[in-house]
């Protein structure tokens, strides 16, 4: 099962960085207005830290979450706007986390649903059971009472079943050759 998650936290990630990496290149120039402006916009940045991106999934996205919420307040506008590209690079950053909850949704839907699906073995115990206590025994019945019809089936059906017991019991015996092998060389080591 393949899933575009950790494909989408690169791209976040990245998102985090270049909103964090601009603020500071406005905030390292010569004083004035609009650096006093970054540097407010910095203080909501260092509270949360770049290493954010570091953090589990689930820490990641809350703190993310609770970041872009702080810098999105309507009283920091002209404060975003001092920063060229600033509003562009936040809009990247919830785009980029919209489509990692997506991803991250998806997920887990799909691990549930894997979670309820019966497995290989389980599935082909039911088809073994179906075919020898149900359909065997019905395609039996049948070439019995109507012989013309059914009667070459069950003999097929029989061939199937009797060539795979042989299978099965052939594959048992090598395994138990090759167990009592590693066995007796074991032995022979000691």
């Amino acid at each position: 099962m393949h899933n575009d998650r950790k494909e989408k936290d690169a791209i976040r990630d990245a998102d985090v960085r270049a909103v964090f990496y601009e603020v500071m290149a406005r905030c390292n120039r010569r004083a004035s207005e609009d650096q006093k402006k970054a540097l407010r916009i910095k203080k909501i940045l260092d509270r949360f830290g770049i290493e954010i991106t570091d953090y589990t999934y689930i820490n990641e996205s809350a703190s993310i979450n609770a970041m872009l919420i702080d810098l999105m307040a309507p009283e920091l506008a002209e404060e975003r706007a001092s920063i060229p590209d600033l509003n562009e690079l936040l809009a990247n950053l919830e785009g980029s986390q919209a489509d990692f909850n997506l991803s991250n949704i998806q997920l887990l839907e799909d691990s549930i649903d894997r979670k309820k699906t019966k497995s290989a073995t389980v599935l082909a115990k039911n088809v073994r059971d179906l075919i020898n206590n149900e359909l065997s025994v019905y395609l039996q019945s049948m070439a019995m009472a109507k012989p013309s019809q059914y009667k070459e089936f069950a003999e097929l059906l029989h061939t199937i079943i009797k060539d795979n017991n042989n299978s099965v019991a052939d594959h048992l015996a090598a395994v138990k050759r090759k167990k009592e092998k590693l066995q007796a060389q074991i032995i022979q080591k000691e």
